[in-house]
């Protein structure tokens, strides 16, 4: 009987230590010797969105805000003007260009002056471009944000950016909030999706062990003694001394075939056909800018398929004979050699953002000039 009693004791004393040691690991900031999946963790949770529930679009980012970001990528003020947009005050009482779009377009870790609508507005002259940028906004929200704040501007141009690596799934997330929130306000819905989807017991053994940084250390450091890390394949060194750290599960957006007929595209492709009609009944046009994330662009070294996510919505935008900017190939090569994105973060840095400009720009002036000589 003692002896069952020290082996309690001991095994007791064991689970003591190992509590102790993953809560000392998760008060740090993430290391660089982190598994790469807790440095993308750890390093969400430095950018957690102040925002205001918003029945019809979800929510927006909290009014009249300055909110300091420091994290091991940037360390920037968060900046929103009286509705809680990326733009500063006051609203022109007509806008040359609309941007729509998600956490790409709102300036994420670079801040307004760096944004890349800031930096077209510059070189508008006296045209004015209004930023609706809200995170996770997919292209059922962005109708949504036109209707409700960009009509009222009456532009010349709507610029609807798609990050598809995100924005179809930001889509379903919203589309079952509209059909049964429960009275649950759309950012709690939406972060808790996934696991309310997949409901586990708070101390089910696979939850735990799959949240413990513990465990995924010791399957890092076995990995690496075993030549088969899976971190390996999730870093890719830049010549410019960068390293970035790819998501799996956008990784697995690249690779993953979809059907021509999915739903998540027929959804996005109903919301950008109100948009379409409402721009139209101003006389205005519709521009869908194309944004990749890095994992589409550095973290795939073969071939995408040509039927993945990306492959159909090319196919059917072509077919709707839609405007549309691309920036894939400039991105990527611009990437060869520094990268234009942060390391951890999936956002644009400067540097992207710059192109992004850059890009718009050139699509702009050529535009100007078709339709100057034509």
């Amino acid at each position: 009987m003692k002896w069952v009693w020290r082996g309690a004791g001991f095994l007791l004393l064991i689970l003591l230590v190992l509590g102790l040691g993953e809560k000392i690991l998760r008060s740090l900031p993430a290391q660089p010797w982190f598994p790469v999946s807790w440095q993308l963790r750890l390093h969400e949770r430095t950018r957690r969105h102040q925002v205001v529930a918003n029945d019809d679009v979800g929510f927006l980012l909290q009014p009249h805000q300055k909110q300091a970001v420091r994290n091991r990528d940037y360390n920037y003020v968060k900046e929103t003007d009286a509705y809680g947009f990326p733009n500063r005050e006051p609203w022109p009482q007509r806008a040359e260009i609309v941007v729509l779009g998600d956490s790409l377009v709102t300036g994420e870790g670079v801040g307004f002056e760096a944004q890349f609508t800031t930096l077209i507005d510059r070189q508008l002259a006296d045209q004015r471009v209004v930023n609706l940028g809200v995170p996770g906004a997919g292209p059922e929200r962005q109708y949504r944000l036109y209707r409700r704040f960009g009509h009222a501007l009456k532009p010349r141009w709507v610029v609807t950016c798609w990050y598809l690596a995100s924005d179809l799934d930001n889509d379903a997330h919203f589309h079952g909030w509209v059909e049964d929130s429960a009275g649950m306000d759309y950012n709690r819905f939406r972060l808790t999706y996934n696991r309310r989807l997949h409901p586990q017991s708070r101390w089910s053994p696979s939850r735990l062990l799959k949240r413990s940084l513990l465990v995924a250390l010791g399957r890092e450091v076995t990995g690496a003694w075993l030549g088969e890390s899976a971190s390996t394949r999730l870093r890719r060194p830049f010549p410019d001394g960068t390293e970035m750290l790819f998501d799996q599960r956008k990784l697995l957006f690249v690779t993953t075939p979809v059907a021509a007929a999915d739903a998540r595209i027929e959804r996005a492709f109903d919301s950008l056909a109100r948009l379409r009609q409402a721009a139209q009944r101003q006389q205005a046009s519709v521009l869908v800018v194309l944004i990749p994330s890095k994992e589409e662009l550095f973290g795939v070294t073969s071939n995408a398929p040509t039927d993945n996510a990306v492959a159909r919505v090319r196919q059917r935008l072509q077919a709707a004979h839609m405007p549309v900017l691309d920036l894939y190939t400039v991105l990527r090569q611009t990437g060869m050699s520094q990268p234009p994105f942060f390391s951890r973060d999936s956002h644009l840095n400067h540097l992207g953002n710059r192109i992004v400009a850059e890009h718009f720009m050139m699509w702009w002036r050529d535009r100007a000039l078709r339709s100057a000589g034509g």
